[in-house]
């Protein structure tokens, strides 16, 4: 998968998770096919995502590939704010997002070369 198919599919999903935030704001009760098949969208990202850091070789690409990761995953938490949680399954998806989204950061974290990295990297390239 290319990146731009990768993008494609992140914002179906983005746009997914809307209609269906939507819905519940309307007062309609989602399927559990329905939660389970936004899940599974957001699964299927992160592990995506995944994939893709396997085909780059520098480190700022990967650190690249999870910010916009985690941005996706914030994008997709921010959709779900202000609508109320509407049984366990959607819980489990809002939780989920959550999850996902800390993963994502902690990448972008262990792929970010801080001052104190790049001090001992210095002393030590010597």
């Amino acid at each position: 998968m290319s990146p731009s198919e990768l993008q494609a599919f992140a914002r179906e999903a983005l746009c997914d998770n809307r209609l269906a935030a939507m819905a519940v704001e309307a007062g309609e009760k989602l399927s559990l096919e329905n939660v389970v098949q936004l899940s599974a969208e957001i699964e299927a990202i992160y592990m995506l995502a995944s994939l893709e850091g396997r085909g780059v070789d520098l480190i700022e690409q990967h650190r690249l590939l999870w910010r916009k990761a985690a941005q996706f995953f914030e994008d997709v938490i921010a959709i779900w704010q202000s609508v109320p949680t509407d049984g366990a399954p959607l819980k489990a998806h809002r939780q989920l997002l959550a999850q996902l989204c800390e993963l994502a950061r902690d990448r972008v974290e262990f792929y970010s070369l801080t001052a104190e990295r790049r001090d001992y990297i210095e002393r030590n390239a010597d």
